[in-house]
């Protein structure tokens, strides 16, 4: 697949790694790191975007190996992660302070190699054996590379990345919740007033009194109603982290 389909592949794996492990930060250091290591497989290849960079190590590696062998393999993914974290663990604090970043360039390398299954040729991602990995099995499920089928992967996987940087910045958490419960706490919300209008009869107590039309015995049970149903909105809302205790 072409680099921009695999930049973005890599940040949406390492989104979604960093959502499900939630003490992993998602910061413009580890985003770039993944976008980066997402097309660095691809340096075995001269005629590639990060190939013409690399060109002192794109060369000899076509050479020697091939495209889509030892730089697309789980061994190589592992050792340059390693290699990163550890002089990244230099500038940054320690290795626990490295994390983040050895996960960022794990997932964006290993995503690259996933993707690369997909294709017709596949990868040799347990190199050094020769076994070709493809994904799927079928030749005629799998994708060619610059084929326009491969745009549909690159939209879902930008928009997967735009989902995915939101729900982890927002909590996955608290955004499910919000996204399920929201109506229904704006309806129970709703169903409060209406029961507040209900006893009133949609006027304020204290007009209806001044005027005569209730008298201080219904005009004191009025106001006793009124309260309750306000605590009891209260203490939903409280509930509902909608509102702090006060107390």
């Amino acid at each position: 697949m072409t680099a921009p389909t695999h930049a973005v592949g890599g940040i949406a794996a390492y989104s979604l790694f960093s959502l499900l492990l939630p003490t992993l930060r998602l910061d413009p250091p580890t985003v770039i790191t993944a976008g980066v290591f997402a097309i660095l497989p691809d340096m075995d290849n001269p005629r590639s975007f990060i190939g013409r960079l690399l060109f002192f190590f794109s060369g000899p590696l076509d050479r020697h190996f091939g495209h889509r062998t030892i730089s697309h393999s789980l061994l190589f993914c592992v050792f340059i992660s390693v290699m990163y974290a550890t002089m990244s663990a230099l500038f940054v604090g320690g290795f626990l302070a490295a994390a983040p970043l050895f996960f960022a360039a794990f997932m964006g390398f290993f995503s690259h190699i996933m993707l690369d299954s997909m294709t017709k040729q596949g990868t040799l991602f347990f190199y050094p054996s020769k076994i070709w990995c493809v994904l799927p099995r079928r030749a005629s499920w799998r994708i060619r590379t610059g084929h326009p089928f491969e745009l549909l992967f690159f939209i879902s996987l930008s928009l997967a990345c735009a989902g995915l940087i939101t729900a982890q910045r927002q909590g996955i958490y608290s955004m499910f919740e919000r996204f399920f419960t929201y109506t229904g706490v704006e309806a129970k919300i709703a169903e409060f007033e209406q029961k507040k209008k209900a006893v009133s009869h949609g006027r304020d107590p204290d007009s209806l009194f001044q005027t005569g039309l209730i008298d201080q015995k219904e005009y004191s049970e009025m106001q006793t109603a009124l309260e309750k149903i306000e605590l009891e909105k209260k203490q939903y809302m409280l509930e509902q982290g909608l509102k702090k205790n006060e107390q």
